[in-house]
């Protein structure tokens, strides 16, 4: 691109790239990573990310990108909006998205150091001039970090509304699609996070309290009913098939199995009986 004419002097344009940035929460914490010495803006914290090559989406870049930089999966969500930087040598158009923890175990490939931290946290770190605003979303609430969910999941708000029975917060509960009983519910973080142990402390307090609430209202309607499991499954290996929390409410009823004794025990049939 030639430059262009400004009395005598010959002024070139800033080179230009599309970058992208992950906001990434886990377990309450969001990852930020350290660039190292030898790259532009050394030493400072950034929301991880990269360079969008010819022929990919954004969503696809950043998938990329944290694979091959940290070596972990991700799904990538909800945009969060841009911010064009100009710096001494090039601007930068930075794209934010929301993204969720798959799998894999960190290993920073491009970057000095990498951290978890909470919102309240992020003003202890020196950010890159383009991440700055995404800091300052955050810590005003204009990105609510606990509301991201993923277009794919089964069960994600969007894809359950019209078997939704109650709405709090930040959970909610709707009827499962394929009930072990009459009145079988399932109890869900509206935010999309894998499992129980990956649900905020309110999500889990809001659950708990949710499920006493929707017990007694199934007791009260249903006099046949004579008890009740509530349990998850978490990690493949227990059994969880749709990696968005979900806690089961299963009324029971006496007489709906031959021979109750051990209840969730029966996860491994061979142990469900422990007692002659």
């Amino acid at each position: 691109m030639q430059g262009v004419e400004v009395g005598q002097i010959a002024m070139s344009p800033l080179d230009s790239i599309r970058v992208t940035a992950a906001i990434l929460e886990k377990d309450g914490r969001i990852l930020i990573a350290q660039r190292k010495s030898k790259d532009h803006s050394a030493g400072k914290w950034e929301f991880p990310g990269g360079k969008i090559e010819v022929g990919e989406t954004p969503e696809e870049c950043l998938a990329r990108e944290l694979n091959e930089e940290f070596e972990i999966e991700v799904s990538v969500g909800d945009f969060l909006g841009s911010n064009v930087h100009h710096y001494d040598h090039i601007s930068i158009e930075l794209l934010a998205y929301r993204a969720f923890w798959d799998g894999g175990k960190i290993n920073p490939k491009d970057h000095k150091d990498y951290n978890w931290v909470t919102i309240d946290e992020l003003d202890q770190f020196d950010f890159a001039p383009a991440d700055r605003k995404f800091v300052e979303r955050l810590r005003s609430g204009e990105i609510d970090l606990w509301q991201g969910t993923k277009s794919d999941c089964r069960f994600c708000p969007g894809n359950i509304k019209n078997r939704i029975v109650e709405e709090w917060d930040s959970v909610l509960a709707f009827e499962d699609g394929f009930p072990v009983s009459e009145g079988h519910l399932l109890i869900v973080p509206k935010r999309h996070a894998p499992d129980w142990f990956q649900m905020t402390e309110r999500e889990r307090r809001e659950a708990d309290d949710l499920i006493r609430v929707l017990k007694n209202r199934l007791s009260d309607a249903d006099n046949s009913i004579t008890g009740f499991n509530v349990g998850m499954n978490c990690g493949a290996s227990a059994g969880q098939t749709i990696f968005h929390a979900h806690i089961h409410l299963i009324p029971r009823r006496d007489g709906d199995t031959s021979n109750p004794t051990g209840g969730v025990r029966g996860v491994i049939p061979d142990k469900m009986c422990y007692f002659h």
